[in-house]
């Protein structure tokens, strides 16, 4: 299964030095039968060897990997202090972070919190949530304090591309409007803080 894994890893990031992406994005360890047939220790420790080696493989083809965080209970990054420990154990240049905003939220982060991210982010998302349930729905339809997040983002240094995360429209029919509200609240949000390019 490692190796399959890592083998779908490789041939994304082939893929996305194909199409001159800059990095390729992976959740890690997410549902790792809820700690029950190995320690945590040893899934982490697993975790790392293997994103280690993806990280190498990327650095190659010109890439980076980013790690996001899953705000659930048995997610192996669940909040900015594990994506920390966890990018900085592996400490290699290739293996960054990725703050996705309405996770951050979710897994109740700070403002503060984000600091721990400084010098380590390589990619954004960026989505709303009602605040208790995953949801990525388009800036301004939940509660998530989007602009003190993604200030507290650029003030770690962050000065790279957001991208917007977007679940589906619940009316199929909307989808375009759908993508549209998600576009102009992420634009509004970045130009109201002036980091929109």
């Amino acid at each position: 299964v490692r190796r399959f894994t890592l083998d779908r890893i490789k041939a994304y990031v082939d893929q996305g030095e194909f199409f001159g992406a800059r990095n390729v994005l992976l959740v890690v360890g997410e549902y790792y039968w809820d700690c029950e047939v190995f320690p945590q220790q040893a899934i982490w420790d697993m975790a790392k060897d293997m994103v280690k080696e993806a990280g190498e493989y990327a650095q190659s083809r010109g890439l980076e990997i980013v790690l996001e965080l899953e705000p659930f209970d048995q997610a192996l990054l669940k909040d900015v202090h594990e994506l920390a420990r966890f990018v900085t154990e592996i400490g290699h240049p290739a293996v960054r972070a990725n703050a996705d905003i309405s996770h951050l939220h979710l897994s109740g982060a700070s403002f503060d919190d984000v600091k721990e991210l400084t010098g380590i982010i390589g990619h954004i998302h960026l989505s709303d949530c009602d605040g208790k349930v995953h949801g990525d729905l388009p800036a301004g339809m939940g509660v998530t304090p989007i602009k003190e997040y993604l200030a507290a983002i650029r003030d770690t240094g962050y000065d790279g591309t957001v991208s917007i995360e977007l679940e589906y429209s619940p009316d199929p029919d909307k989808i375009v409007e759908w993508a549209q509200q998600a576009y102009d609240g992420t634009a509004q949000i970045m130009s109201d803080l002036g980091v929109r390019g």
